[in-house]
Protein backbone atom coordinates (compact mmCIF):
# COMPACT_ATOMS: atom_id res chain seq x y z
CA UNK A 1 0.00 0.00 0.00
CA UNK A 2 2.86 2.39 0.90
CA UNK A 3 4.47 1.98 -2.52
CA UNK A 4 1.20 2.63 -4.36
CA UNK A 5 0.63 5.86 -2.38
CA UNK A 6 4.24 6.88 -2.99
CA UNK A 7 3.91 6.26 -6.75
CA UNK A 8 0.71 8.33 -6.87
CA UNK A 9 2.45 11.24 -5.12
CA UNK A 10 5.44 11.02 -7.47
CA UNK A 11 3.11 11.13 -10.48
CA UNK A 12 1.32 14.24 -9.14
CA UNK A 13 4.44 16.13 -8.03
CA UNK A 14 6.27 15.38 -11.28
CA UNK A 15 3.52 17.24 -13.12
CA UNK A 16 3.75 20.19 -10.69
CA UNK A 17 7.43 20.83 -11.33
CA UNK A 18 10.26 18.83 -12.87
CA UNK A 19 12.56 18.74 -9.84
CA UNK A 20 13.93 16.02 -7.55
CA UNK A 21 11.51 14.27 -5.20
CA UNK A 22 12.89 12.61 -2.06
CA UNK A 23 11.06 10.31 0.38
CA UNK A 24 14.05 9.51 2.58
CA UNK A 25 16.63 11.82 4.14
CA UNK A 26 19.49 12.02 1.70
CA UNK A 27 22.96 13.38 2.33
CA UNK A 28 23.35 14.05 -1.39
CA UNK A 29 20.63 16.72 -1.43
CA UNK A 30 22.13 19.87 -2.85
CA UNK A 31 21.10 22.67 -0.48
CA UNK A 32 21.38 25.12 -3.37
CA UNK A 33 18.83 23.14 -5.38
CA UNK A 34 15.07 23.23 -5.60
CA UNK A 35 13.34 19.99 -4.54
CA UNK A 36 10.38 18.24 -2.91
CA UNK A 37 10.81 16.15 0.22
CA UNK A 38 7.77 14.02 1.05
CA UNK A 39 7.11 12.50 4.43
CA UNK A 40 4.64 9.65 4.16
CA UNK A 41 3.90 8.50 7.69
CA UNK A 42 1.45 5.72 8.59
CA UNK A 43 -0.52 6.95 11.60
CA UNK A 44 -3.08 4.19 12.07
CA UNK A 45 -3.90 0.67 10.97
CA UNK A 46 -7.24 -0.73 12.01
CA UNK A 47 -8.92 -4.08 11.45
CA UNK A 48 -12.44 -3.23 10.25
CA UNK A 49 -13.76 -6.73 9.88
CA UNK A 50 -12.97 -9.98 8.17
CA UNK A 51 -10.10 -9.23 5.76
CA UNK A 52 -10.94 -5.48 5.72
CA UNK A 53 -8.23 -3.07 6.85
CA UNK A 54 -8.25 0.68 7.31
CA UNK A 55 -5.03 2.70 7.15
CA UNK A 56 -4.40 6.38 7.69
CA UNK A 57 -1.37 8.27 6.45
CA UNK A 58 -0.09 11.73 7.30
CA UNK A 59 1.50 13.26 4.22
CA UNK A 60 3.80 16.27 4.44
CA UNK A 61 4.97 17.62 1.08
CA UNK A 62 7.90 19.96 1.65
CA UNK A 63 9.11 22.31 -1.02
CA UNK A 64 12.54 23.87 -0.74
CA UNK A 65 13.77 26.77 -2.83
CA UNK A 66 17.37 27.88 -2.27
CA UNK A 67 16.65 31.58 -2.65
CA UNK A 68 13.91 32.16 -0.07
CA UNK A 69 10.88 33.96 -1.47
CA UNK A 70 7.55 34.09 0.38
CA UNK A 71 5.47 34.88 -2.71
CA UNK A 72 7.00 32.00 -4.69
CA UNK A 73 6.26 29.63 -1.78
CA UNK A 74 2.62 30.73 -1.60
CA UNK A 75 2.26 30.37 -5.37
CA UNK A 76 3.72 26.85 -5.15
CA UNK A 77 1.34 26.01 -2.28
CA UNK A 78 -1.61 26.90 -4.51
CA UNK A 79 -0.25 24.78 -7.35
CA UNK A 80 0.34 21.77 -5.06
CA UNK A 81 -3.11 22.08 -3.51
CA UNK A 82 -4.76 22.30 -6.93
CA UNK A 83 -2.85 19.17 -8.01
CA UNK A 84 -3.74 16.98 -5.04
CA UNK A 85 -7.31 18.08 -4.39
CA UNK A 86 -9.79 16.55 -4.42
CA UNK A 87 -8.26 13.24 -5.56
CA UNK A 88 -4.82 11.65 -5.95
CA UNK A 89 -5.02 8.66 -8.29
CA UNK A 90 -2.98 5.63 -7.33
CA UNK A 91 -2.61 2.30 -9.08
CA UNK A 92 -5.83 0.56 -8.01
CA UNK A 93 -7.50 3.21 -5.86
CA UNK A 94 -7.90 6.93 -5.26
CA UNK A 95 -7.01 9.07 -2.25
CA UNK A 96 -9.49 11.77 -1.31
CA UNK A 97 -7.91 14.90 0.13
CA UNK A 98 -10.44 16.97 2.05
CA UNK A 99 -8.31 19.49 3.91
CA UNK A 100 -4.76 20.71 3.64
CA UNK A 101 -2.64 22.77 6.01
CA UNK A 102 -0.04 25.12 4.53
CA UNK A 103 2.83 26.47 6.63
CA UNK A 104 6.32 27.79 6.11
CA UNK A 105 8.86 26.57 8.67
CA UNK A 106 12.62 27.18 8.48
CA UNK A 107 12.35 28.42 4.89
CA UNK A 108 10.52 25.28 3.75
CA UNK A 109 6.97 25.19 2.48
CA UNK A 110 4.88 22.42 4.08
CA UNK A 111 1.62 21.20 2.58
CA UNK A 112 0.18 18.66 5.04
CA UNK A 113 -2.88 16.45 4.81
CA UNK A 114 -4.08 13.05 5.89
CA UNK A 115 -5.74 10.31 3.90
CA UNK A 116 -7.67 7.21 4.88
CA UNK A 117 -7.55 4.01 2.86
CA UNK A 118 -9.84 1.03 3.28
CA UNK A 119 -9.04 -2.16 1.45
CA UNK A 120 -9.62 -5.89 1.50
CA UNK A 121 -6.60 -8.00 2.34
CA UNK A 122 -5.97 -11.15 0.43
CA UNK A 123 -6.93 -13.88 2.84
CA UNK A 124 -4.59 -16.79 3.27
CA UNK A 125 -6.45 -19.92 4.24
CA UNK A 126 -4.38 -21.58 6.96
CA UNK A 127 -7.05 -23.86 8.37
CA UNK A 128 -6.97 -27.51 7.41
CA UNK A 129 -9.83 -28.58 5.23
CA UNK A 130 -12.15 -31.28 6.44
CA UNK A 131 -11.98 -34.49 4.54
CA UNK A 132 -15.04 -36.30 3.33
CA UNK A 133 -16.18 -38.93 5.77
CA UNK A 134 -18.15 -41.84 4.42
CA UNK A 135 -20.33 -43.57 6.97
CA UNK A 136 -22.61 -46.50 6.30
CA UNK A 137 -25.48 -46.85 8.74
Amino acid sequence: MYEEVKDGLIRVLSKVKDIDIFFEPNEDIDEAAEYFFVMLKPIMTENLGKDVVGKSYLIDIRYYLSNWNYLKYMAMAEIIEASIRPVISCKDFSLYVNETEVTIVDKELHVRFSVDITYKEESVDTEEKMEKLDINI
